[in-house]
């Protein structure tokens, strides 16, 4: 016996719950009065008309624009990626996370993917069945989805694409997802089990993909979200999935293609015309233009780019007080990121739990995000961002929170009065991150030294090579700076990157229970909620890390970016929510430009 589910059904308070949360932890910040709105300025379809759309224009999906769209010419999205960082060497999830184009997602479509209030929802798959036992779940693929080569998409090309993740030839560098879920993934990866045994299969026939887990995992439909397969039979030629940075070589699946890739100048994704899949874009083209240096919203100001994130603390205060700016600004929680100091726990002085602790507390987060990063910030005492599922940071406030006495205590306790005998320490920093990094690492540094006299010095990486060093057996970076962002939204994924063998090497076999055991609780929601809430304790008060900041995420839409998929959702955040514009969301079902773009955008 098996139940049919077409969205995911975990155990966890309802999004409406969550947004109350959420919207208490901002109603002490000026943002809240301001920010949390929607604007959609809509040109009126009388005055917008056009010849084009007189004549029945049509986007290259065969989707007609509305009446009040710009004509088709202009039915693509401008926007910049910056060239800091540059070593991009892939355009799929499952060949690299890291090292790959950040807007790789847009060529690939994953069995489901959610909608704008992060309920999954079906994508290549229609629906998805669970066994009784909780420990198998089958994916039932649209018939007809085809590839740019004109290959059907098959249930192979998935097993082909999760067997290839897990083979340790390849190396993927977000091998701990699948870890402890897909059965057999991680031990394969080990190169403790074949390739042939992870828990991928082909089911009753060519349409139907069978995920087989380690214990029962209520939350696997969300994290499939990160499932866009490669290509089968190119990845057998080609012997990996590097083949889809070339547009001579690129097979995808999603409702764009690679048409340009000059990671020096630009890329283009344009339309898929073979695509066959349920969205229907009016969009036609994607451009990334490749910048170095410079500012976006200066961009954004001259209509070089239809839309930004990307603002400093200057550009923020313009933004707010001014009347039009204002209208175009959204806000919601992104992907419910911290930022975080991390340690090499095995080696001194970080494996002394006491040090850890005191540099923890001697990061002064309320004064860094006040002076820095306010209103777009909040202060993260805790992993889990306000809002998240199980997060618990009022609970957990006190433990790490600034306290300069506490701190020189930890510290004298540990051996080290005044600072005195401490090693000079290098706080290394992953690149390519928002501009503001530079400033806060800098305050985070001069806090830590000025409270423990302790010397702290700064350097930057670029992305790949610092992933590189950080994933290196044992890490190559002692004492470092990075974030992360949920995958799927359940603190399984959040805190999962702590679990032994992750991305730190901090390990404790009973956060990992807690983890393992209590997130396949299906019967008990409140038991399981206890379970994370345990685990995440366990972390903060080792201090693997030192939490500083949950950002906000702040978009500049310009007005003629017209649809729905802009309107508050259900917890009454606005604007493209996370995993932002591409086929794991239904943004693209929406979008269009309207006929301000004629005159607004500078092409």
């Amino acid at each position: 016996m098996s139940k049919k589910i077409t969205q995911s059904q975990m155990s966890r308070r309802t999004f409406l719950e969550r947004g109350a949360l959420v919207a208490g932890a901002l109603a002490a910040t000026p943002l809240a009065a301001t920010a949390v709105h929607a604007s959609s300025k809509r040109t009126s379809p009388a005055a917008a008309r056009t010849a084009a759309q007189d004549a029945g224009a049509m986007s290259d999906f065969g989707v007609a624009l509305p009446a009040d769209a710009a004509p088709k010419e202009f039915q693509f999205v401008q926007s910049t990626q910056p060239s800091s960082g540059l070593g991009w060497k892939s355009m799929d999830p499952l060949e690299s996370i890291y090292s790959s184009f950040p807007g790789y997602a847009n060529l690939g479509e994953p069995l489901v993917r959610v909608d704008k209030d992060w309920q999954v929802i079906p994508g290549q798959a229609l629906t998805w069945t669970v066994a009784d036992d909780g420990m198998s779940w089958t994916f039932d693929l649209q018939p007809g989805l085809m590839w740019t080569n004109g290959d059907e998409v098959t249930a192979d090309d998935y097993v082909a694409s999760f067997q290839y993740a897990a083979d340790p030839a390849h190396a993927w560098d977000f091998v701990w997802y699948y870890d402890g879920i897909i059965r057999n993934f991680g031990q394969a990866a080990r190169g403790e089990a074949a390739t042939t045994e992870v828990g991928v299969k082909v089911g009753k026939d060519k349409y139907q993909v069978v995920f087989e887990t380690e214990r029962p995992t209520p939350f696997l439909p969300a994290m499939l979200i990160w499932s866009a397969p490669l290509h089968a039979a190119s990845l057998k030629q080609y012997g990996s999935g590097v083949y889809n940075i070339d547009p001579a070589t690129a097979v995808t699946n999603g409702p764009f293609k690679l048409g340009e890739f000059s990671p020096d100048r630009r890329v283009v994704m344009v339309a898929n015309t073979a695509y066959t899949g349920t969205l229907k874009p009016m969009t036609d083209k994607l451009v990334f233009n490749i910048t170095s240096g410079g500012s976006d919203f200066a961009r954004y100001q001259a209509g070089e780019i239809d839309s930004t994130a990307l603002v400093g603390p200057g550009d923020l205060k313009t933004i707010l007080e001014d009347a039009e700016l204002s209208k175009q600004w959204f806000v919601n929680p992104g992907d419910f990121r911290c930022y975080y100091v991390f340690f090499d726990v095995t080696k001194a002085p970080f494996d002394d739990q006491r040090v850890r602790m005191a540099f923890a507390k001697a990061i002064d987060r309320e004064a860094i995000v006040a002076g820095i990063l306010a209103p777009m910030a909040l202060p993260a005492y805790s992993w889990l961002m306000p809002g998240f599922p199980d997060a618990d940071q009022d609970g957990l406030k006190d433990i790490q929170m600034f306290d300069a006495a506490a701190a020189q205590a930890l510290l004298a306790d540990a051996g080290f009065p005044g600072g005195q005998g401490f090693p000079p320490q290098t706080l290394v920093v992953r690149g390519g991150g928002p501009e503001i990094t530079s400033a806060v690492t800098q305050a985070v540094a001069a806090s830590i030294s000025q409270t423990l006299g302790v010397q702290v010095d700064l350097q930057t990486l670029d992305q790949p090579v610092f992933m590189e060093e950080l994933l290196k057996q044992p890490t190559n970076i002692p004492f470092g700076w990075v974030t992360y962002g949920m995958d799927y939204l359940d603190a399984t994924n959040m805190l999962s990157v702590w679990k032994s063998g992750g991305r730190h090497n901090w390990n404790s076999a009973d956060f990992d229970t807690l983890i393992e055991e209590g997130g396949a609780i299906t019967s008990d929601p409140a038991a399981r909620s206890q379970a994370m809430k345990d685990a995440e304790r366990l972390l903060v008060e080792s201090a693997a890390g030192a939490f500083v900041y949950h950002p906000l995420v702040g978009q500049l839409h310009k007005p003629y970016r017209m649809g729905s998929w802009k309107e508050p959702n259900a917890t009454g955040y606005a604007g493209s929510q996370w995993p932002g514009e591409s086929p794991m969301t239904l943004v693209y079902d929406t979008l269009y430009q309207g006929a301000d773009v004629v005159t607004m955008r500078k092409v």
